[in-house]
């Protein structure tokens, strides 16, 4: 805990996931995670990991909500969902304990050349992102955020779906509110209009169309 005290503030500035081993690591890095911060722990017998919860609906923990996460923890199980463990608190913000995916984000497999991105692997790509969305839409869960930074890949190469937990929770404080829309205020990078319509780019066009005014559904 002391280590994640001392480097949480070189975890602000950074446009991507970095799986981190050790503290002589991150300070060899030098660009860290925005959103998403992978720190590798036990739990149980789990490899689980950490991410910054930069949603301000979800800061103060209901009741509700405290029902809701114990559901999530027991019941749901899926080799192509990232599973959850709960939240943690440390320095008055919150972290999503959840399981541990060392190869980081699916973009970052995307934009290395290394990678030779064969028909096979795009396949077995496309087949676990749909798998792990067809398991969550059979629990009644609408992700409604889903794109190439919301996949992370294990140790395995497998592709598993994170952050489906953020649109339930949002609706489970209130289910009047519009929780794409305050997905999409918290997982701004920047206020500028071209990053913006750049987020928008994963967005289904019928809910641009509505601004924003309707929530997501599995169709989107």
């Amino acid at each position: 805990q002391k280590v994640l005290n001392s480097l949480k503030s070189k975890f602000i500035s950074g446009k991507s996931i970095f799986s981190l081993n050790s503290s002589t690591q991150a300070s060899d890095c030098p660009e860290l995670i925005q959103q998403v911060l992978q720190w590798p722990g036990k739990w149980n017998c789990e490899t689980v990991g950490l991410r910054l919860l930069q949603v301000q609906q979800l800061k103060k923990i209901t009741r509700p909500m405290k029902a809701k996460m114990l559901i999530m923890k027991d019941k749901f199980f899926h080799n192509n969902v990232v599973r959850f463990f709960g939240l943690a608190e440390l320095d008055s913000d919150h972290y999503i304990i959840s399981e541990y995916c060392g190869k980081g984000q699916l973009i970052d497999l995307l934009q290395n050349e290394k990678f030779n991105m064969s028909k096979q692997l795009k396949l077995s790509i496309s087949v676990d992102i749909a798998s792990g969305m067809h398991y969550l839409h059979s629990k009644n869960i609408i992700h409604g955020n889903l794109k190439s930074t919301k996949c992370l890949i294990d140790s395995k190469w497998t592709v598993k779906i994170c952050d489906w937990e953020y649109n339930t929770l949002i609706l489970c404080q209130d289910e009047n509110c519009n929780s794409l829309h305050s997905l999409r205020q918290n997982n701004r990078v920047e206020e500028t209009k071209y990053a913006i319509k750049y987020q928008e780019f994963w967005v289904a066009p019928e809910i641009i169309r509505m601004e924003y005014k309707c929530n997501p559904s599995t169709a989107s």
